[in-house]
């Protein structure tokens, strides 16, 4: 099943062959909850049947590979899909193969490493319909979805333990190829260790300048790193791929310090590698299988860091003895300052008046009340009424209890109607209030993102895609329906209103679903999420309603301040609301939404 032309390559291990049979199997995934039969193969838009394409061999090691296929497999235990890889190394046969496999109907396919960028941009044009992900770089395609990584927030992590480590105050700094990721790791790198140390000194070089083989000769980076040692270097970065492995023991044999990378390197070289500035790209590969399984994409592009755990400097272990508490104390600090928005790690320069904000207790709220709505919108607020539904409220209290985590605060929940809520804001009652609708109004009652200029939707609470279902043999030529019925209070109200359809408000998706069957309206307005997912449960919805073409874009959701609220506290709400444009794409609350599924 999994062979789709050798074109002078093989398939990837003696593990896929096994998971190739498992996709047999996985077709249908029947889950039992609760009494109901659900399929959660079904749950998203099909089609899906993804593969992955590496352009070098898979080890069973810590390496750039490796990692990846510990992703996959990752997605496979939790989501019981398989993920097909294959492997082509040679450059023409790899986009023959990629080719080969739109062609055979995977999709997403997966495509790491930025030297296969000319495949995916020329195969990408040709099957529009095939969505391709790239990993560790970006490309701007309409069917390409993109995830890299924001290496100077690590790299100034390693660049401050580096300096701080040095006797000499000259670091070394060897990178593979001067590409754009390698720029952000020797920028992040310099910023970290000039931040502590006025007198540092970085000598760069590349391995492009020296040979063919940057990512994989040994012997070339050996030959640079001694010659780094010989003019005075005693911490050393390389940054080059299996080429690294090389240059951490040509440190190791000339007894200096050396910073691994991608993986956790101290144990290969216990006494000279201080820490590593570790890449997760086992996370890229799952955030965005999930994301393209439930079509959860904000954008065309992610980008992973030390917020979405993208990124992490090994600060534990064998690490931990070589670095000393007192400068993991230190590390650690400036992590919370890159990661609450304060630090730029591409300069080095912090911003006081926003550290200061949350270094006092004058600047920031121990605790804040928010209104939640009354109306429950699944999978994001759950249960109607004042109270929270238990154990599992929605994923907008999950991403609302995440920021409370990181930004250390407290968050109160108070569930009030939509327009009680609005009026318990501009009296002061509460200091933010959730809000989806009508923004128009909430602006003339309190703070969003973006105050008055342009709507930030970066930074959202949460986002979902609108979609307009009809009855199934319901063709008619007109682009929008005579009448709709679309949840209380929504936003999509007003934009089907515009193109002239009659509108009609229900609360919950199956009696809006029930309404559309009785012909009480011609269209019914939904998250598609929610919706794919019912229509996929309940056989009599699935074999009556089917979805229209019609875009109706996003709806968003905003934490909204009192004005009195950010008067007295700007930099806190700017950071939460900066913090929750990290979360909303963040693993961590995305891999909530099976739970929500199968509890139906």
């Amino acid at each position: 099943m999994t062979d789709v032309g050798n074109s002078g390559g093989s398939l990837v291990m003696t593990w896929v062959q096994l998971r190739a049979v498992r996709s047999l199997t996985w077709l249908v995934v029947w889950v039992v909850t609760g009494g109901s039969v659900c399929s959660l193969a079904a749950a998203a838009a099909p089609p899906f049947r993804p593969a992955i394409l590496f352009n070098g061999e898979v080890l069973e090691d810590q390496g750039f590979n490796a990692q990846m296929v510990r992703g996959t497999r990752r997605f496979e235990d939790r989501y019981g899909v398989a993920v097909t890889p294959f492997t082509e190394v040679e450059p023409v046969a790899h986009r023959q193969r990629l080719r080969q496999l739109a062609e055979a109907g995977y999709t997403p396919i997966l495509v790491p490493s930025s030297s296969t960028a000319e495949s995916v941009r020329r195969v990408a044009a040709d099957f529009p319909d095939t969505v391709f992900i790239t990993l560790d770089y970006t490309l701007d395609r309409p069917n390409v979805r993109s995830v890299a990584f924001r290496e100077a927030e690590v790299a100034f992590l390693a660049g401050v333990a580096a300096a701080r480590r040095s006797d000499s105050g000259h670091l070394g700094f060897l990178g593979g190829v001067a590409n754009e990721a390698l720029e952000e790791f020797r920028r992040g790198f310099e910023a970290g260790a000039r931040t502590v140390r006025d007198d540092v000194q970085v000598t760069v070089r590349y391995l492009a300048d020296v040979t063919a083989r940057p990512w994989s000769d040994h012997a070339a980076a050996r030959r640079l790193v001694a010659a780094m040692v010989a003019d005075g270097a005693d911490v050393v970065f390389p940054v080059a791929g299996d080429s690294s492995l090389g240059a951490l023991a040509e440190a190791e044999r000339l007894g200096v310090l050396a910073i691994g990378v991608d993986s956790d390197q101290n144990p290969l070289f216990p006494d000279s590698v201080l820490t590593s500035a570790t890449k997760r790209l086992d996370q890229a590969v799952y955030v965005s299988l999930i994301n393209e399984r439930y079509r959860l994409w904000l954008s065309h592009q992610k980008n992973l860091g030390l917020a979405q755990g993208g990124m992490a400097l090994v600060l534990d272990g064998g690490s931990r003895r070589l670095l000393g508490e007192a400068l993991v104390a230190e590390l650690q600090d400036y992590q919370r300052e890159i990661v609450l928005g304060a630090r730029n790690p591409l300069t080095g320069e912090r911003d006081e008046a926003l550290w200061q904000a949350l270094a006092s207790t004058r600047g920031r709220p121990a605790e804040i009340t928010v209104a939640l709505p009354t109306e429950a919108f699944f999978p994001l607020l759950l249960g109607n009424g004042p109270a929270l539904h238990q154990p599992r409220p929605g994923l907008l209290v999950d991403a609302l209890e995440l920021l409370a985590e990181r930004a250390g605060v407290t968050i109160h929940y108070r569930r009030q109607p939509r327009k009680r809520g609005l009026m318990s804001l501009q009296q002061g009652r509460v200091d933010g209030v959730i809000s989806s609708t009508a923004l128009d109004d909430v602006r003339s009652q309190g703070h969003l993102p973006g105050g008055t200029g342009r709507l930030d939707s970066a930074r959202a609470v949460l986002s979902w895609r609108w979609g307009l279902y009809r009855l199934k043999g319901d063709h008619e030529d007109h682009p929008w329906p005579r009448s709709a019925v679309v949840p209380t209070a929504s936003s999509v109200g007003q934009r089907l209103r515009r193109h002239g359809v009659r509108v009609y408000e229900n609360p919950s998706l199956q009696g809006r679903f029930e309404m559309l069957l009785r012909g009480r309206v011609q269209a019914v307005a939904a998250d598609r999420l929610y919706a794919e997912h019912l229509l996929a449960v309940t056989p009599r919805f699935r074999e009556q309603i089917e979805p229209l073409p019609a875009a109706l874009g996003r709806g968003y959701s905003y934490l909204v301040f009192s004005d009195d609220f950010y008067e007295r506290y700007p930099e806190f709400c700017e950071l939460l609301w900066n913090q929750l444009s990290e979360i909303q794409q963040s693993a961590e609350l995305w891999d909530r939404v099976p739970e929500y599924l199968d509890s139906l």
